[in-house]
Formats: structure tokens, sequence, C-alpha cells
């Protein structure tokens, strides 16, 4: 497996992306939004 493909799905390797915050990965910033407004509630 390529590094390309390896960043591509970092869930393949989770261990090589522990700097990452498995929020960064999501794809829809409204919805980041709205988790952290129930966290900060």
């Amino acid at each position: 497996m390529s590094p390309d493909l390896t960043a591509l799905n970092p869930n393949a390797s989770p261990i090589a992306f522990p700097k990452i915050p498995k929020i960064s990965l999501n794809p829809c910033p409204i919805l980041i939004s709205e988790s952290n407004k129930e966290i900060l509630d």
C-alpha cells in the first residue's frame, strides 16, 4: 500500500495518525459545530 492510499484512508492505519483528531475527518463542518455545541452544553 502506498503512503498516498494510507493518507486517503487513515482508518486503515490509525496508529500512523495519532495527531489527527477524528473530528477533523468529518466532511460536514455543520455537524462538527452541532457536536461542539452539544459538548459545551
